[in-house]
């Protein structure tokens, strides 16, 4: 939002970069909450022609509600857990991975101070504002 220049990381994990260049280039049309440029990202991957790019954006509004769904209630979560295609469930551990090993002293400042910034610019739950994109999935898709 500062630089108006949509930010990838080149090596973030193949399945990451529809959702994530699309969440970008939601934020260059002008949605600047993070649920919004979530919701645009996961759409215009599944919408995609190609089929890789609705993979990825499937695997990443399922990963999104799996997460609502623990801290929920764990149970169940346990429970659906146990269906998800064990590829997904590899590519969720890749991902993990990568933030594990791409983690530095640094990061809960940096987090600190970006909730920070995301609160004084209308998303009062900061850093909690990107998984609200739930909210807008299952009321898109239930409609």
């Amino acid at each position: 939002p500062l630089t108006n220049e949509a930010q990838v990381d080149g090596l973030i994990p193949t399945i990451k970069f529809p959702t994530t260049s699309a969440h970008e280039m939601a934020h260059q049309l002008g949605y600047a909450a993070e649920n919004e440029a979530n919701f645009i990202g996961c759409l215009a991957s599944i919408y995609n022609d190609d089929v890789y790019f609705k993979y990825c954006g499937y695997a990443f509004g399922l990963r999104y509600c799996l997460n609502e769904i623990y801290k929920r209630d764990e149970a169940l979560f346990n429970d659906i857990i146990k269906t998800i295609n064990k590829g997904i469930l590899k590519h969720y551990e890749e991902v993990r991975l990568f933030w594990e090993a791409h983690e530095n002293p640094v990061e809960p400042f940096f987090k600190y101070f970006y909730s920070g910034y995301l609160k004084a610019n209308n998303q009062s739950k900061g850093m909690q504002s990107y998984s609200y994109v739930v909210a807008l999935l299952v009321n898109y898709f239930n409609a």
